[in-house]
């Protein structure tokens, strides 16, 4: 729209703009419903003790912050390209790498002192 100089209102939802003669005329707002098993999902993982659970998505910054909030996620990240995600998501691993190493020695330690305890790492990517 911009390359035909055609002036927007602004917006951050997920927006299809229409025109006629290089005039804006109105836009129709596009969003998708939370699925029902997306809450049952995220009620399940905080059941067996899922600690951070963190949303990837192209949409825009509003959209993804008030998704995120109704299905009560710990961290979202919006806008992304694929590109985008593939990094967090190797970041996030590499977190994870680094807290199993720091683990693996806590627990070795608490094995030693206590050989009845047990502990448990678990991540889920969605």
């Amino acid at each position: 729209m911009k390359e035909y100089k055609i002036n927007l209102p602004e917006n951050n939802k997920n927006q299809i703009y229409v025109s006629r003669n290089n005039n804006y005329i109105g836009s129709i707002e596009v969003s998708d419903k939370i699925k029902e098993d997306s809450y049952k999902t995220v009620k399940e993982l905080k059941k067996h003790n899922v600690k951070k659970i963190v949303m990837l998505t192209g949409d825009k910054d509003e959209v993804s912050k008030e998704v995120s909030e109704k299905l009560g996620l710990d961290e979202y990240h919006s806008e992304l390209l694929p590109q985008d995600k593939v990094k967090i998501v190797e970041d996030l691993m590499k977190k994870l790498v680094m807290l199993k190493f720091m683990l693996y020695f806590t627990i070795l330690n608490i094995h030693i002192m206590e050989n009845s305890m047990m502990l448990k790492v678990q991540m889920v990517i969605l």
